[in-house]
């Protein structure tokens, strides 16, 4: 009798070991906003109708939490706003609005529909597909 049971026993403890399904770990994917204030970023690509990426040649962009970028150019220092947003397929916006004159700095004005996105690198298009890249410096 104590054979059976033991048996028994462990027939279902391995019954429920083969039908127990633990889900997938899901990766944890970074937004926007939690990527682009870590650290300082330079533009790797610009494309407007030709590629213009050595007009931000040593320009570097800090996104604060707060919501202000700041550009540096040398000695120069340009200031302006950010947010991101979903539009309405759950896809990161971000908004850049820089306040200044520097006519190559008011082309990054706009919203940025985020296509790919990593801990080092930022690539969008905006709706007349502009193409921006930002990479971590």
């Amino acid at each position: 009798m104590k054979t059976v049971s033991t048996t028994v026993s462990t027939l279902l403890i391995l019954c429920t070991l083969l039908f127990v399904h633990c889900s997938p770990d899901i990766p944890y994917v970074s937004t926007t906003k939690e990527v682009i204030t870590q650290g300082t970023w330079a533009v790797d690509y610009y494309y407007n109708g030709q590629e213009k990426t050595m007009q931000y040649e040593n320009y570097v962009f800090t996104f604060a939490p707060t919501g202000n970028v700041t550009c540096t150019h040398g000695i120069d220092t340009y200031e302006g706003t950010w947010n991101t947003y979903k539009d309405v397929n759950r896809n990161d916006v971000l908004t850049i609005n820089l306040s200044n004159q520097q006519p190559y700095l008011s082309e990054l004005n706009d919203s940025w529909n985020v296509t790919t996105l990593n801990l080092t690198y930022v690539a969008m298009k905006n709706s007349v597909s502009t193409q921006l890249i930002f990479k971590k410096l």
